[in-house]
């Protein structure tokens, strides 16, 4: 139980004199203090509960460039990350894609562009752009072939864009 202060300001009140005539009268309702006032506040939402409710509602994304697994091939992981940077374990759809520079448009891979872990919702340019849904730990490994050379991933949730670079051999 919490306690709340508040200030109490008087009013008018009616009551019935010796004749049963109304009379308005100002009561004397604490006139000396500011009362308190108790009440349960045991329903309340804590802010600590709040922030970890806003926290789900804003998600934000982990690019991170895997392992070079040679021939021109990579791997990069797409996590799904609370504001403060914890993994989300749900799904989420993502648009990822590929470019020549950092939070560039789409560019063309010269072989692919898949995903190896998650789902396929739609390949909206070949080998380039692609709407994939997370596994139920929020993630999706993406798997790059264009030869060796740097490119760039992005991939967005929410509006957002988030990217890394890849240097593939």
């Amino acid at each position: 139980m919490s306690t709340v202060n508040a200030t109490v300001t008087t009013g008018y009140e009616f009551t019935l004199d010796e004749a049963g005539k109304a009379q308005v009268t100002v009561p004397r309702l604490n006139l000396l203090g500011v009362p308190t006032v108790t009440t349960d506040m045991s329903d309340a939402i804590a802010l600590a509960d709040l922030k970890a409710a806003v926290k789900q509602l804003m998600p934000k994304l982990s690019v991170v460039a895997g392992a070079v697994e040679g021939d021109g091939t990579m791997l990069a992981t797409i996590q799904v990350q609370d504001a403060d940077g914890n993994s989300i374990a749900n799904e989420y759809i993502l648009h990822t894609w590929m470019s020549d520079s950092d939070l560039g448009a789409p560019h063309a891979m010269t072989t692919s562009f898949a995903r190896t872990t998650g789902q396929l919702i739609k390949e909206l340019t070949a080998a380039t752009s692609l709407i994939v849904q997370t596994d139920s730990s929020g993630t999706v490994v993406m798997d790059i072939n264009d030869g060796a050379g740097t490119v760039y991933i992005m991939a967005s949730i929410n509006g957002l864009v988030f990217s890394a670079q890849l240097n593939i051999t």
